[in-house]
């Protein structure tokens, strides 16, 4: 699969809703028709562990907004960011498999930071 992958580091707001929006693109820079995909959205502890926080997929979190222009989203509920620790260090990645073939489209680090309303 000749499909880009790029890093993205998220800072996200404890308590707060996140959509993560993600365009999927060939090598060549054009975007990749996903109406077909099946989606995995994975965050992680970043540690020796690396304990699994939660896991999306395609109508379960994941929505494949305009697939033909390659764009889904990833929702982060307000539930799911209250749960995570501020100034904890989190990994994610958003895997996409077309046709049996899997590719990581994106993936980076994820800071949390308090919420005064929280």
């Amino acid at each position: 699969m000749t499909i880009t992958s790029n890093i993205a580091n998220l800072r996200l707001t404890r308590g707060d809703t996140k959509i993560h929006q993600i365009t999927v693109k060939n090598t060549d820079g054009s975007v990749k028709d996903i109406s077909s995909a099946t989606v995995k959205y994975t965050i992680r502890v970043l540690d020796f562990l690396g304990t699994q926080v939660l896991q999306k997929t395609v109508g379960a979190g994941v929505t494949l907004t305009t697939p033909a222009d390659g764009i889904l989203d990833a929702t982060l509920s307000a539930a799911e960011t209250a749960a995570l620790i501020p100034f904890q260090r989190y990994v994610y990645d958003c895997e996409v498999t077309i046709s049996g073939q899997v590719c990581t489209v994106q993936q980076g680090k994820i800071d949390i930071v308090g919420d005064v309303s929280w």
